[in-house]
């Protein structure tokens, strides 16, 4: 899995590159998918939950790939899932509680 946070004005979104160009942006998600209101907002804090944020992402990227065509266009048209050319990416973790030097 390959996590990305995204600039989606005004705010920072979790989200993850789903077959290899595209992003599914996991916080938006919630307004469709259930399940996804568990994620937390920040790659930070999914790896503060640790395995247990891992298996409720997999949860939410298997229910995505279960929708049918026309349930995947309506996340492409609502903006949940972007090409990954469209999304301006930022720092994985905007705001590290540590960081190391060399």
């Amino acid at each position: 899995m390959k996590f990305v946070t995204i600039h989606n004005s005004p705010y920072s979104n979790l989200g993850i590159v789903v077959n290899n160009n595209n992003v599914l942006n996991l916080s938006a998600l919630r307004h469709v998918l259930p399940l996804s209101n568990l994620l937390p907002n920040s790659l930070r804090e999914l790896l503060e939950i640790g395995p247990d944020g891992i298996d409720l992402v997999k949860g939410c990227l298997s229910q995505v790939e279960n929708m049918k065509d026309m349930e995947g266009l309506i996340l492409a048209n609502s903006g949940i899932l972007c090409a990954f050319d469209e999304v301006t990416l930022l720092p994985p973790v905007a705001n590290p509680k540590l960081i190391l030097s060399v």
